[in-house]
């Protein structure tokens, strides 16, 4: 599906591929605070993974205006309207690298891209067959298999710690990665951890990973505070997940 310019029912210009799909985004963000910025300090670092087509990165530049953000995006479509939404809204000391994130560098790694929901994008599609499912389960007369009818593009992948800003503190990694926040997580080494002061990511709890992910968080020195995800029905086991020191 090709970039477009569309106006939300808030009034605001942004370049997607799919118009309803970056409403819901929106009201994820804009009005569930699901990646709460709150207590930024002025000219924050935020690193924003999966930025998709930056409406995490308008959220925050709307509340911080001064913040530096890195954002990484791997997925064509995504990434070009990431940088047509920064153009367009004329925002600054925002930086986006096209590349995947994970625990270790590929050169070349298939990802499963769904032109009609490309937010759902993935590199590991089998767990989007629960989603799948559930929709057509509920909705038996929608095509949700044409829906998320996929195509297969590549990215490199890099460790977070690869590729981090240089920063003695990065004040925010916020993680939306569809299936791979343990990966990216997996990829920050030691010493990068004691710059990083808090974390928020979405995670789909499949095979254990919010078990997993909490662990990791709570030894490396954070406090954890996980909720569900208000717009995701429950049954898809998602979670919003909050780490600070």
């Amino acid at each position: 599906m090709p970039v477009s310019r569309f106006v939300l029912t808030s009034g605001l210009h942004l370049y997607a591929q799919s118009r309803s799909e970056a409403q819901f985004q929106y009201d994820e963000i804009f009005g569930h605070d699901c990646y709460k910025v709150a207590g930024l300090r002025p000219n924050a670092v935020v690193v924003d993974v999966g930025a998709n087509i930056g409406l995490y990165t308008l959220f925050v530049k709307q509340h911080n205006p001064d913040a530096h953000i890195y954002a990484f995006e791997p997925i064509p479509e995504s990434a070009e309207a990431f940088e047509k939404n920064i153009l367009l809204h004329g925002l600054r000391d925002v930086r986006l690298t096209r590349c995947g994130i994970g625990a270790q560098p590929e050169p070349r790694a298939p990802f499963t891209y769904y032109p009609n929901t490309p937010g759902n994008s993935t590199r590991y599609p089998e767990q989007k067959q629960l989603q799948i499912d559930l929709l057509t389960h509920r909705h038996p007369r929608l095509d949700y298999r044409s829906e998320y009818r996929a195509e297969i593009v590549s990215a490199p992948i890099e460790p977070l710690s690869a590729v981090l800003p240089s920063s003695p503190v990065i004040d925010l990694l916020k993680v939306d990665a569809e299936g791979a926040e343990l990966d990216i997580l997996i990829g920050v080494k030691d010493r990068d951890w004691q710059r990083i002061k808090r974390v928020v990511l979405e995670v789909q709890d499949v095979d254990r990973h919010l078990a997993k992910i909490a662990s990791l968080l709570t030894d490396r020195g954070y406090v954890a505070e996980v909720r569900p995800s208000p717009m995701i029905e429950p049954e898809l086991r998602t979670f919003l997940v909050t780490a600070s020191r």
